[in-house]
């Protein structure tokens, strides 16, 4: 006989069950919609003012539409051989920013824009290994063309 399992429940994304929790705990809710926006702002900032006076190749790849199920928490990624922007969320349904800087010419007007959410928990400046120049290589070696642009 040949068992079959009629079970075809398949668990949310992390940050979708991070974005629908409003009627369990609404302090969360509320901080992940702040850190939400706050992320997208700063990047539509960044790309639409800052980067154009610097252009430079930059990465950027939408987990939300197009999951990985190796980075089960990954929500957006952005970057640049000067500037590393990430949004994940947590085992515990929180929204959490990092960042970084290499010798970023644009690196005080966005630490300006950062400094609303300077001192919470919820953003995170990094430090990548080796380094950020690295590690954008090392994504422009292991990652598809289609995620890198310079259209600004």
């Amino acid at each position: 006989m040949k068992r079959t399992t009629t079970n075809s429940y398949k668990p949310k994304p992390r940050w979708q069950v991070a974005q629908s929790l409003e009627h369990v705990d609404p302090e969360t809710h509320r901080s992940n919609k702040e850190t939400f926006a706050f992320y997208y702002n700063v990047l539509s900032t960044v790309k639409s003012e800052i980067m154009r006076l610097f252009p430079d190749l930059s990465y950027e790849r939408n987990y939300m539409d197009e999951p990985v199920q190796d980075i089960p928490g990954a929500v957006h990624h952005f970057m640049t051989k000067t500037f590393y922007w990430y949004l994940s969320c947590d085992e515990c349904q929180t929204f959490i920013i990092q960042y970084s800087f290499a010798n970023c010419p644009f690196e005080a007007e966005i630490r300006k824009l950062l400094s609303p959410f300077s001192g919470t928990p919820f953003i995170t400046q990094i430090r990548l290994q080796p380094d950020l120049i690295t590690a954008f290589k090392r994504t422009a070696r292991l990652e598809d063309s289609k995620y890198f642009s310079q259209a600004w």
